[in-house]
């Protein structure tokens, strides 16, 4: 469910709601904020619903010291790293539809196939995209 406006109109808190009512089901959630709030809200519901650590999976480029395991797109195991790249790629274009074309796809894929020649994480990624 994308939620894109303005702040302060609730769809943090209406994401927290899905997310939580989802959980309690037993399904899984897909929390993706940008408000660090949100973010820390959801791994206290995780702990408040039992779910073990090895359950959650954390994309926060920002936040690299959280204990749990943290996940990097650029490199999955049994998974060839050109198809890693091409997944992320994937990604970002329907991220940016609106703006996306051949030279952004070109300077990320190069930047990506970069981070994995150079074993260094995505969080490496931020300097260049900001």
């Amino acid at each position: 469910m994308p939620g894109l406006g303005l702040p302060g109109l609730g769809k943090s808190a209406l994401l927290k709601l899905l997310a939580l009512h989802a959980m309690a089901q037993g399904h899984a959630a897909l929390i993706v904020d940008t408000n660090f709030d949100t973010f820390q809200w959801c791994l206290h519901a995780c702990i408040a619903l039992d779910y073990a650590p090895s359950d959650i999976i954390v994309i926060d480029l920002a936040q690299p010291q959280y204990g749990v395991p943290v996940f990097d797109p650029l490199r999955m195991s049994g998974i060839p790293p050109y198809v890693c790249v091409d997944s992320l790629l994937a990604c970002c274009r329907g991220i940016w539809r609106d703006s996306w074309g051949a030279r952004m796809e070109d300077c990320l894929r190069h930047l990506f196939l970069t981070l994995q020649a150079a074993d260094f994480p995505l969080s490496y990624a931020l300097p260049f995209l900001e």
